[in-house]
């Protein structure tokens, strides 16, 4: 013969059982960048850009400098599209880029600049993307003042 027997409440020798509270489901973290310019002024460079293409090998006004991102929400965030400002207008709208910005990390992007111009000029960068759980993050970068030679 089969017996079974379910208990409910029932006590052990040592006193009552306990139940664990249930499992908490936590919230997916949501990215959050910052960016910095270093520096910032941009010393002027003199140093020709080689690799840019037509219209930009050998100009000689040229600056170099470093965006600095740092993610602060703990979820990793994927920059996929950039838009560049040169001295106000728009020259550069990037897409199917790849900047990770792994959560509570701090990634550098090597940035550089050239002009016909031998003149100051200002810089300024917007990152849009998506941080791990699919919710878009932009951040825009302090103007950069690039100074003359």
């Amino acid at each position: 013969a089969l017996f079974c027997v379910t208990c409910k409440d029932a006590e052990s020798p040592t006193g009552p059982t306990t139940t664990p509270p249930p499992a908490t489901t936590l919230p997916p973290s949501t990215g959050s960048v910052n960016v910095e310019v270093q520096p910032n002024p941009v010393p002027f460079s003199g140093q020709p850009v080689t690799d840019a293409g037509p219209g930009g090998n050998n100009v000689k006004n040229t600056w170099f400098y470093d965006h600095v991102f740092t993610e602060s929400g703990g979820s990793e965030v994927t920059f996929t599209n950039r838009t560049d400002t040169f001295d106000g207008f728009v020259v550069n709208e990037l897409s199917g880029l790849k900047i990770v910005v792994q959560a509570n990390g701090t990634l550098t992007l090597h940035t550089r600049w050239c002009s016909g111009n031998p003149t100051e000029h200002t810089a300024r960068s917007s990152f849009t993307g998506t941080d791990a759980s699919g919710k878009i993050v932009t951040v825009t970068s302090p103007v950069v003042r690039l100074m003359k030679p």
